[in-house]
């Protein structure tokens, strides 16, 4: 009998053992959890949230295919809306016998961007073309929104201050130093907030540069060396024509009153010389 009750008590005490040390355990582990995600729950918090993108795409590509290639890309971004994608400018070069090179800046909605470069890389590969480079370069703005709206804050305090001053002052002269404190603190308040609104365009934003270039020279076609020869011969020789003409034209005037003159001064040395023999003869 005692050894049975001997028993139940050692089996008992084992028990609450076994709980303590399950229990030490789930609290090791939950210690050991958080510690591995504070460091994580730290980074995340440092990600920036303001990011303002640059993308720069070269591709090289046929000769002949520049033109169209641009015009398609330009197509796609316009396809996304005014609201979405607008072509800043573009270029293009090229003649026969010489590598062609053009260019092409849009500014395309953030989440639009790198589908739209996807797009541009997938008409070039359709265009027999390949990308030589690209990249993408992303500046932090979170600072400059969080600085910004400091200023904002403060400059808000400021305005609120000089109104506040404004209108418990007294006399023309401390009317007007009110007055004039306000005003630059509605100023101040204004030029932070349009930069703040030019922070977040920026952050809206992504710009597109797209560079491209030929694989080789532009082919010449045969004979066309020759007939651009001549219309360069030609066109020069109606240059010189026209600028014989014009300076016939300039000069003709003055010609004309030279002869005149030469014409009356040979009439009147002859009237003279005529009007002498007569005298001489009588």
């Amino acid at each position: 009998m005692r050894i049975g009750i001997v028993g139940l008590a050692a089996l008992a005490l084992l028990a609450g053992c076994g709980k303590k040390m399950d229990t030490g355990e789930s609290t090791t582990a939950a210690t050991t959890e958080s510690a591995q995600s504070a460091p994580a729950a730290a980074v995340g918090a440092r990600i920036a949230q303001a990011v303002a993108y640059v993308f720069a795409q070269n591709f090289r590509l046929p000769g002949s295919a520049l033109g169209q290639v641009q015009a398609a890309h330009e197509d796609a971004c316009e396809r996304l809306g005014p609201a979405a994608c607008i072509v800043l400018g573009s270029t293009l070069e090229g003649r026969d016998g010489a590598f062609g090179e053009g260019t092409l800046d849009v500014l395309v909605a953030s989440e639009a961007a790198r589908p739209l470069s996807r797009s541009f890389a997938r008409i070039v590969a359709d265009a027999k073309g390949n990308m030589i480079r690209s990249s993408v370069q992303g500046e932090v703005l979170d600072g400059a929104i969080a600085g910004t709206a400091d200023g904002i804050a403060v400059a808000r305090a400021r305005r609120t201050d000089a109104q506040s001053a404004l209108a418990a002052a007294h006399g023309t002269a401390a009317r007007l130093d009110a007055a004039s404190q306000t005003d630059a603190a509605r100023a101040g308040e204004a030029n932070l907030a349009a930069g703040a609104r030019a922070l977040s365009a920026r952050v809206a934003t992504s710009r597109i540069s797209v560079r491209y270039e030929s694989d080789l020279p532009i082919p010449t076609e045969r004979g066309r060396p020759f007939a651009l020869a001549w219309a360069r011969a030609a066109e020069n020789l109606s240059e010189g024509a026209a600028l014989v003409l014009t300076v016939l034209v300039t000069l003709a005037p003055f010609a004309l009153a030279g002869i005149a003159i030469a014409v009356a001064w040979r009439w009147l040395r002859r009237r003279f010389d005529w009007t002498q023999a007569r005298d001489a003869m009588s």
